[in-house]
């Protein structure tokens, strides 16, 4: 709640200028609460990671009430139509799948398919975009979406064409975590996906067809 109001207050001092917010939530992290509201989201009788997992719905739900009193701000001042919002996260969370819990041991789709959601500035149309995009391409969106000079060197590109409905063809998307060699000194992982194929380069090599084996 105090990430949303003083991101509601800084929006509020603003208003009568063109404006960057980036606003962290870090309430989806180890240790999880029962959330005030969300409490029968956690059900009785479940310990270890099925308790957690209750504890993180119930996290996720106080997550999505406060993005929600976040967008109910920006409408509340008569910014939601000149206003691009992107809504995304830098990671899932496991609870056994593939043996592994909470995030930073593997490389599977668990942690790295998250939502990315954008509401461009003056529209209301609707489309689903099926193409595998990454964070990286977050920068130069943004900014060809406002008008500003792209930035040289970049590893990411725009996804504008994209969502004009143009086609295109994206770069692979690249993957990495040194958790494993930094917390147990375990190899780091590397992954790369690219056309509907996905690699894990560990001391073991994983390739899978995503669309056929979407629990890899």
């Amino acid at each position: 709640a105090l990430v949303t109001d003083t991101a509601l207050h800084w929006i509020d001092e603003h208003t009568d200028r063109p404006f960057f917010l980036y606003v962290h939530s870090i309430d989806l992290h180890y240790p999880y609460l029962a959330r005030a509201g969300f409490e029968g989201l956690v059900r009785a009788g479940r310990s270890g990671l099925e308790r957690d997992s209750d504890l993180y719905d119930s996290e996720l739900a106080y997550t999505d009430r406060e993005l929600g009193r976040l967008l109910d701000g920006v409408r509340g001042v008569q910014l939601d139509q000149r206003t691009t919002i992107l809504v995304t996260a830098d990671h899932g969370e496991e609870f056994g799948e593939h043996g592994s819990a909470r995030h930073g041991h593997t490389l599977f789709d668990t942690l790295l398919h998250v939502p990315m959601i954008l509401k461009l500035a003056g529209r209301t149309d609707r489309r689903r975009i099926e193409d595998s995009v990454a964070h990286v391409d977050v920068m130069p969106t943004l900014l060809q979406l406002t008008g500003s000079s792209p930035v040289p060197g970049v590893d990411g590109v725009s996804l504008v064409p994209i969502l004009a409905g143009k086609a295109a063809e994206l770069p692979a998307a690249y993957s990495e975590t040194y958790q494993p060699w930094t917390s147990y000194g375990w190899s780091p992982l590397r992954a790369i996906r690219h056309g509907g194929w996905k690699l894990i380069v560990a001391p073991r090599p994983e390739l899978y067809r995503v669309e056929l084996d979407p629990q890899e």
